[in-house]
C-alpha cells in the first residue's frame, strides 16, 4: 500500500518520559533535540460538497450612461440550482462500473453528501456520461481494428423484455462492447470490428465466427480442456482425450517458460515435435472412436456422430487454430480476456435484472467500454470520466 500524496497534516509524538521533564518546552523550541525515528500514515477520506455561486452583475451607475448592462451566465449554468460534472461522473461510475442500481445510487449520494437526486436526474446523468465518452469509444473501436490480436465473445442479457446479446471485442489494451438482438453473424457484424479486422481473432469456436474468412482464427484452449475433461468422464475407457489434455498443458507450459527466458518464439524442432504428437493422438482417437458409416441402412442422410466423434472431427479440422498460440506468442492460450471484459455486464444484469430500453443498454456499454479501457491503461475511473467532461479523453490513450 502506498501513500497517495504528501501529508496534509503531521502529528509528532515525543517520548512519554520527555513530556513530563521540566526541560521539555525548551527542547521542543530548540529544534535539534528531537528527530523523526519512524513514520506511519493514516489515509482518511474527506467527503464534502463545494457550492459555487454564479452572480450576474448589472450596471447600476455606469459612467457611460448605460442602464441595461447585465452579465451573462456561462452556457453550462442553466438552472437556479444544478449539480456539477463531479456528481454526473459519480452517478455514471456507480451505475456502470459499480453495477449499482438507481435507487441505491440515490441512497449513497444522499448519505454521503446530503444531496437528493431523483431517479430521472440520475438517468439523465448516466446518459450525459455516455454522450461524453462516445467519441473516444469510437476511437477505441478503430484501435482494435488496427490491432494484431483481438478476443471476441458474447453474452446474453435482458433488454426491453427479451434476450439480446452483448458482443465484445477486446484485448489487453482496449474494450469495445455493443448490443444486438442477434447472437450470430448479424450481431457480430453490428459490433463493427471483426469484418474490418486483419489480424488474429481469438474465440470459443462459436460457428458464426468462422464465417469471417479473411482473418486468422485461434481457438480458446481453455474451452477445449473443459470439453476434453467432460469426454474423459463420459468415456473412461478411451485415453485419447487424456493424452490431448496433457499435450495442451505441455504446450502452454513450454510457451510460458520461453517467455520467462525472454524468448519470443519456440524452437522449430520443438513445435514440430508437439504438432507430431497432436497428429498421433488424433490418429489414436480415430481408432478409439471411428467415424460412423456414411449412410445408415434404410435411412436417408448421415448418421449422427455423437459428441465424442464431433469433438474429434473438430480437433482434426481446426488443428492450426488450436496450435496457433505456440506459433505466435501474441496469441493467448485462452479467451479469458474477453470473458473478463464481459464480467461486469453479468454483474450489472444480476443487480438490475434487465435494461428497460436498448438506448439505456447502449449507454451503459459505451461507458463500460471506456472505463474498462482506462483501467487497462492504469488510469483512475473517476479521473477518466472527469477528463471526458473536459474534452480531454485523448490523454487516456496516449
Amino acid at each position: 500500500m502506498e501513500v497517495p500524496h504528501k501529508p496534509d497534516e503531521v502529528k509528532k509524538h515525543q517520548p512519554n518520559k520527555c513530556m513530563t521533564c521540566p526541560h521539555f518546552a525548551s527542547c521542543v523550541a530548540n529544534g535539534n533535540v528531537f528527530e523523526c525515528g519512524e513514520k506511519r500514515f493514516i489515509v482518511e477520506a474527506v467527503v464534502t460538497t463545494k457550492v459555487i455561486e454564479h452572480q450576474s452583475l448589472k450596471a447600476v451607475a455606469c459612467p457611460c450612461g448605460e442602464s441595461k448592462l447585465k452579465g451573462e451566465f456561462p452556457e453550462e449554468v442553466k438552472a437556479y440550482v444544478q449539480y456539477g460534472d463531479s456528481f454526473t461522473a459519480m452517478a455514471g461510475l456507480l451505475s456502470t462500473f459499480g453495477a449499482v442500481s438507481t435507487d441505491r445510487i440515490q441512497t449513497i449520494i444522499d448519505g454521503m453528501f446530503s444531496v437528493t437526486l431523483s431517479e430521472g436526474t440520475i438517468c439523465s446523468m448516466v446518459e450525459k456520461c455516455g454522450q461524453k465518452v462516445t467519441p473516444i469509444v469510437e476511437k477505441i473501436k478503430e484501435l482494435l481494428i488496427g490491432s494484431s490480436v483481438v478476443n471476441f465473445d458474447e453474452t446474453g442479457v435482458r433488454v426491453e423484455g427479451s434476450t439480446q446479446w452483448v458482443h465484445n471485442s477486446s484485448n489487453a489494451k482496449y474494450t469495445y462492447l455493443t448490443v444486438n438482438k442477434k447472437r450470430g453473424q448479424e450481431g457480430i457484424e453490428d459490433n463493427g470490428v471483426i469484418q474490418n479486422f486483419g489480424g488474429t481473432a481469438v474465440h470459443d469456436c462459436w460457428g458464426a465466427y468462422w464465417k469471417f474468412k479473411d482473418i486468422l482464427h485461434a481457438v480458446c484452449c481453455a474451452h477445449l480442456l473443459r470439453e476434453l475433461i467432460a469426454n474423459i468422464e463420459n468415456n473412461p475407457t478411451h485415453v485419447w482425450a487424456e493424452r490431448l489434455k496433457t499435450l495442451l498443458i505441455t504446450m502452454k507450459t513450454a510457451k510460458e517458460q520461453a517467455i520467462e527466458e525472454g524468448k519470443t518464439e519456440l524452437r522449430e524442432n520443438l513445435i514440430k515435435a508437439l504438432e507430431h504428437e497432436y497428429d498421433e493422438i488424433m490418429a489414436y482417437a480415430n481408432m478409439e472412436c471411428p467415424p460412423p458409416d456414411k449412410i445408415e441402412p434404410k435411412k436417408r442422410g448421415k448418421k449422427k456422430k455423437g459428441k465424442e466423434r464431433a469433438l474429434i472431427d473438430r480437433l482434426i479440422k481446426l488443428k492450426n487454430s488450436v496450435c496457433l498460440f505456440i506459433h505466435n506468442f501474441l496469441v493467448p492460450f485462452d479467451n479469458n480476456q474477453a470473458e473478463r471484459d464481459l464480467r461486469n455486464v453479468k454483474t450489472k444484469a444480476k443487480v438490475s435484472g434487465c435494461f428497460r430500453t436498448k438506448a439505456g443498454a447502449q449507454t451503459y456499454l459505451k461507458i463500460t467500454s471506456y472505463l474498462s479501457t482506462v483501467k487497462k491503461h492504469g488510469i483512475n475511473a473517476f479521473e477518466a470520466l472527469a477528463l471526458a467532461f473536459k474534452g480531454e479523453t485523448e490523454k487516456v490513450l496516449i
